[in-house]
């Protein structure tokens, strides 16, 4: 077996050699070209897919699968396309979301605040279709996800979410019967006097409760 002869570092070479030799070494040493060290600094390329996100002024924000088809169908809703803002807003209930990892296996859950956007807008569509019943369906899912729940964010913030599904234009077709009210008393999204006393966070107590109940209570 032939051996291959050990050859000393070139700096190590350098050392022993004469001025004159040790030139005519560096002259004939391979070069390191700028193209050589770009191309050593290239890194593997990634395969990972770059998140999703909107441009929020001179920002890049990043969304979540969930948000950005959520986003989407806002868009859709907005230029007058409820059935496309529809399909967008319910692919959204499939899609990797921006809450908790339970299984490493698995994507992230939707975020209380997104499963909350997506329902609430699905129910905003289907009302825009015709579809009442649709659309109290979803609204039962936003109550379920925790929207206008005392419970979950103060009485104030709660009173402030239920006065403005209530006089949400896009909804009035499923807010304005029986059905809607007893979903408030079902997943009791209406606090009492005494809860908004201990809520700091409220300044106008009495008439706020007064103003959503009357709207609340069937007229005789």
């Amino acid at each position: 077996m032939t051996r291959r002869a050990f050859a000393p570092p070139l700096i190590h070479r350098l050392a022993v050699m004469s001025p004159s030799s040790a030139r005519t070494a560096l002259a004939r040493a391979p070069t390191l070209t700028l193209a050589h060290r770009a191309r050593a600094r290239v890194s593997k390329p990634s395969t990972s897919t770059p998140r999703a996100g909107k441009l929020v002024g001179e920002s890049w924000v990043e969304l979540s699968d969930a948000s950005y088809a959520i986003e989407n169908g806002r868009e859709r809703f907005a230029a007058g396309d409820a059935e496309g803002a529809l399909a967008e807003f319910e692919r959204a209930l499939g899609l990797p979301g921006g809450g908790t990892k339970r299984d490493r296996a698995k994507p992230a859950e939707l975020s209380s605040g997104e499963l909350q956007a997506a329902t609430y807008n699905i129910a905003s569509a289907r009302c825009a279709l015709g579809d009442g019943d649709g659309a109290l369906v979803a609204l039962e899912e936003c109550f379920r996800a925790g929207y206008a729940n005392p419970r979950s964010y103060g009485a104030a913030k709660a009173m402030r979410d239920l006065d403005a599904m209530w006089n949400d234009e896009d909804l009035k077709l499923a807010t304005r019967g029986d059905a809607f009210r007893a979903l408030t008393k079902k997943y009791r999204v209406v606090p009492n006097a005494v809860a908004m006393q201990f809520d700091f966070g409220n300044s106008i107590v009495g008439g706020v409760v007064e103003a959503v109940n009357e709207k609340l209570t069937p007229k005789k």
